[in-house]
C-alpha cells in the first residue's frame, strides 16, 4: 500500500510533467527555453527534466505547508529559526 506521502509525490511529479506543455502553447517559449539551456551548457532533455522536478518539489512543498495547521506551521518555523546558526 502506498503512503500518503508517496501518493502526493506522484501527483506532484505528474503536475510537473504537465506544466511545460501548457507553457509551450506559445511556441516562442519553448524555443527561448531551449536557447537558454544551451547557452548555460545544459542538455535540453536534462534541463527540461530538472524543470519538471523543481516544479514537483515546489508543488509538494506548497501541499505540505497547506496541510499544516497554523500552530504546526508556527512551531516548525520557530524550530527552524532556532537551528539556524547566527
Amino acid at each position: 500500500m502506498t503512503s500518503d506521502h508517496d501518493m502526493l509525490w506522484r501527483r506532484c511529479t505528474l503536475l510537473g510533467r504537465v506544466l511545460l506543455p501548457l507553457v509551450d502553447q506559445e511556441s516562442w517559449r519553448q524555443a527561448r527555453r531551449h536557447e537558454t539551456l544551451q547557452f548555460r551548457g545544459i542538455d535540453t532533455v536534462v534541463g527540461e527534466r530538472m524543470i519538471e522536478i523543481f516544479a514537483a518539489l515546489a508543488a509538494q512543498a506548497v501541499a505540505l505547508d497547506t496541510s499544516l495547521s497554523a500552530a504546526e506551521f508556527d512551531e516548525r518555523g520557530t524550530a527552524l529559526r532556532a537551528e539556524r546558526p547566527r
